[in-house]
């Protein structure tokens, strides 16, 4: 692992702790952030997933992605992004930030 995939592999375990420790299990944004997408009118949010059996990147993109608002590979890259991913690769057990969006 390189020092940046450190760091922010500790930060993304940072922010889970706090999620965690705050009960809350959901990070919400901001009410007055601007819609993921401007045509789609859906709100981005951000939650803590446990990775279950069976799960792949590409699954959890089609059950949380707005294709409204992002394309799978599009939902993939960012998700990817968020937690230091190098690839796409995901393993049981292990948790993760990911989106998902709500319309008003």
């Amino acid at each position: 692992m390189t020092k940046r995939s450190l760091i922010l592999t500790a930060a993304v375990m940072a922010a889970a702790a706090v999620v965690l420790l705050l009960g809350c299990g959901t990070i919400r944004t901001s009410a007055k952030q601007r819609p993921a997408d401007e045509t789609s009118g859906a709100n981005k949010h951000y939650i803590s997933y446990m990775v279950q059996p069976g799960d792949t990147l590409w699954s959890i993109a089609e059950n949380y992605a707005d294709p409204e608002a992002v394309t799978v590979s599009d939902y993939m890259t960012e998700v990817r992004k968020i937690n230091g991913m190098s690839g796409t690769r995901i393993v049981a057990g292990r948790k993760m930030i990911i989106v998902y969006y709500e319309h008003e």
